[in-house]
C-alpha cells in the first residue's frame, strides 16, 4: 500500500532485514510501526551481513541473524529474546500484545544494562541485561511478513562503526561462481 512517508519491508520468500549503520550503547528509541505476521526489533547487533548465495532471490545468510537483544512482535503476543550466540536464544520475557492498527514502541537502554521497553504508551519490561555491547539496531519482518516504519527516532551516544560482511558479499559481481568456492 501507498504511504504518504516511511519504509516498507516485505519478506516474501524468507525475513528480511534492515538496520542503521550506526552504534549505540546508550541509546532511546521511539518508533511507530504497522505490520502483519511477525517482526522484530533488535539493538547491540554485531552480526556480518549477507546473502546465503551470491545470486538472485537470495535470503539473509544464517550467520547474519542479529545477535544482541531482540523485541519480537506478533500479531497476539510479545517476546524479549537476547541471542547469546548461534542458535542460542535466551527468552528474557513474554506478554500478551493488545495490537492496533498501528503500535508505538520506546526502548531505552543504558549501558549499565538497565533497558526499558514501552508499547503503546504502556511498561512491558523493566530490567537489567548483562553484557550490554554497542551495536546496531533496525528491524526485521518473517516469511509472508509486512511492516510500514512510520518513524523511526534514535537518540543517543553513537559509537564508531564497523560493519562486517560475509564472503558472499565479495562474490556478487566477481564474476565467480560459488562452485569454485569451499564454505568453511
Amino acid at each position: 500500500p501507498y504511504h504518504e512517508s516511511g519504509l516498507n519491508i516485505s519478506g516474501h520468500q524468507s525475513h528480511s532485514l534492515a538496520l542503521l549503520k550506526k552504534t549505540y550503547s546508550n541509546f532511546s528509541l521511539e518508533c511507530q510501526i504497522e505490520y502483519s505476521g511477525v517482526c522484530w526489533v533488535f539493538w547491540n547487533n554485531s552480526a556480518p551481513l549477507g546473502p546465503h548465495a551470491p545470486q538472485s532471490n537470495a535470503f539473509l545468510h544464517d550467520l547474519s541473524w542479529p545477535n544482541g537483544i531482540l523485541l519480537q512482535l506478533e500479531e497476539s503476543n510479545w517476546q524479549l529474546q537476547e541471542i547469546v550466540e548461534k542458535n542460542k536464544v535466551n527468552i528474557l520475557a513474554t506478554g500478551y500484545l493488545n495490537k492496533s492498527s498501528h503500535l508505538e514502541i520506546a526502548i531505552e537502554q543504558i549501558i549499565s544494562g538497565d533497558v526499558k521497553i514501552m508499547i503503546n504508551k504502556q511498561m512491558i519490561w523493566v530490567g537489567k541485561i548483562l553484557n550490554i555491547n554497542s551495536g546496531t539496531i533496525g528491524m526485521i519482518v518473517g516469511k509472508k511478513s509486512s511492516l510500514h516504519i512510520e518513524s523511526f527516532i534514535i537518540k543517543g551516544d553513537l559509537k564508531p562503526t564497523t560493519i562486517t560482511y560475509l564472503h558472499t558479499e565479495g562474490l556478487l559481481g566477481a564474476g565467480q561462481g560459488l562452485i569454485d568456492w569451499q564454505e568453511v
